[in-house]
């Protein structure tokens, strides 16, 4: 079960987060799913096809790099660095245009081959720490040529 387990996570991850296919939200998250993310949380498909929208649309060039997974019951907990470029607004920040990375943790609770909850875990100001440190160096970097 627990090799089960981290495999459907690991699918998951490739083929819904990396390559975007949101038709298998249907086919691997159980109807009643729910989960949280430090934007909010989500309950049912359409409550985490909405999160994932956001994401995406936020970063349509996002992945998912797995760093390492841990599986005991029926729990799978992923470590994982998030990559993408800002293009679109996100929890009230406007676009960036900038690439960032962040470190999370994703949280499963898989039941009968489902994914019935999932919890999300980042540094939700590491993007807009990396975005400003960006933004000041690239200050600094025109006064020097300038000046």
């Amino acid at each position: 079960m627990v090799a089960a387990n981290k495999n459907l996570i690991h699918y998951v991850i490739q083929e819904l987060f990396n390559q975007k296919r949101t038709e298998l939200i249907g086919a691997f998250y159980s109807p009643d799913c729910e989960g949280y993310s430090p934007d909010g949380a989500f309950r049912g498909h359409s409550g985490f096809q909405q999160f994932f929208k956001n994401y995406a649309a936020a970063f349509p060039d996002f992945r998912l790099l797995v760093n390492y997974v841990v599986a005991e019951d029926d729990r799978v907990i992923v470590h994982y660095t998030f990559t993408g470029t800002q293009t679109g607004a996100l929890a009230g920040f406007p676009p960036s245009g900038r690439r960032v990375q962040v470190p999370g943790m994703m949280v499963s609770r898989v039941k009968d081959g489902w994914i019935t909850e999932q919890q999300f875990i980042w540094d939700n100001l590491g993007p807009r720490r990396q975005n400003w440190l960006a933004a000041v160096s690239e200050r600094q970097i025109y006064a020097s040529v300038s000046g």
